[in-house]
């Protein structure tokens, strides 16, 4: 089941593309159409619409970059990625507020995760290209990287959102370990973690499943399931996603880029239950099912629209 669905005239993207009228004008439509209705699905559309007028802002980038341009005659393209991005705005509100962030962090929060993928495009494009050249697939990730956090500078994004908005996939991870080992962290760290473990829970704009128990008696969690040994399985061999795989054992101490993404982010998803725990103790958090009980509080919150 996803969160964001995708039938036409349903879609955000497909209909933030149906006409040329000013983007604002268009999710006023949108926001006074939705509130007619009071099923589940309508209340979840009218939970993502309104998330995505808080972000305007940031999705306006989203279009800049190319997200939303047709390619020939498919409907789709690039949007599913500014889905994704708002899934994370999600998830990462609720989790903003179980740890208790300021109002101001989880503002630059949830823009950074509405920015987090915003040149996907590019970063792909680049990737795809080194494949083919037979250069380096991790160096052209860098690479679009590094030019994605400055082009988020460059249209004035603030610094402290632009830190974050770099929080996910494995070019922080040894950042992120040093983070788990120091002996305190700042707000701003608490953010940057938060982010970074979202974005490891969360697989296109699907829901999490539910924490399952293997044939030895441990679970496993969404975190296991994006980055375990169904994530790899997914790979197609060759493919540029398993050259950046591959890549990993050459950075991370023979472990493959995944492989460590998941022993990272269990530290993190521990880390983080822990601080919740630390907070409001009555809550008393299984770190494995962190990830249900974020949705769970998506949920809460779609029912109350």
């Amino acid at each position: 089941m996803t969160i964001v669905t995708y039938e036409k005239g349903d879609n955000l993207l497909y209909t933030l593309r149906a006409g040329k009228a000013p983007f604002h004008d268009i999710m006023q439509f949108m926001t006074v159409a939705l509130t007619e209705h009071n099923n589940l699905n309508d209340k979840k559309r009218e939970y993502f619409f309104r998330l995505s007028l808080k972000l305007r802002e940031a999705l306006r980038l989203h279009k800049e970059a190319g997200l939303w341009a047709r390619v020939g005659n498919a409907e789709r393209d690039w949007g599913n990625v500014t889905e994704h991005c708002l899934v994370e705005v999600a998830r990462v509100g609720v989790l903003a507020d179980m740890l208790g962030l300021s109002h101001e962090m989880r503002d630059k929060l949830l823009r950074a995760a509405a920015l987090h993928d915003v040149h996907k495009k590019t970063e792909k494009d680049m990737m795809n290209k080194a494949a083919t050249n037979g250069g380096s697939v991790w160096t052209a990730y860098d690479e679009a990287a590094s030019i994605s956090t400055q082009n988020l500078h460059d249209v004035g994004i603030d610094p402290v959102t632009v830190r974050l908005a770099g929080a996910a996939g494995h070019g922080v991870l040894h950042e992120v370990e040093h983070m788990l080992d120091a002996p305190e962290l700042s707000e701003e760290d608490i953010a940057f973690l938060a982010l970074h473990y979202i974005d490891d829970i969360t697989m296109g704009t699907d829901w999490v499943a539910p924490a399952q128990v293997r044939e030895d008696g441990t679970l496993q969690n969404a975190l296991d399931f994006k980055m375990g040994e169904g994530n790899e399985g997914r790979i197609k061999p060759g493919s540029t996603y398993d050259l950046l795989n591959q890549a990993g054992s050459d950075h991370f101490g023979g472990d493959t880029t995944w492989r460590h993404e998941l022993v990272v982010g269990r530290r993190v998803e521990e880390k983080l239950a822990s601080l919740i725990n630390a907070q409001t103790p009555q809550l008393s958090i299984d770190p494995m099912r962190l990830p249900e009980i974020i949705d769970n509080g998506i949920r809460d919150a779609i029912d109350k629209i």
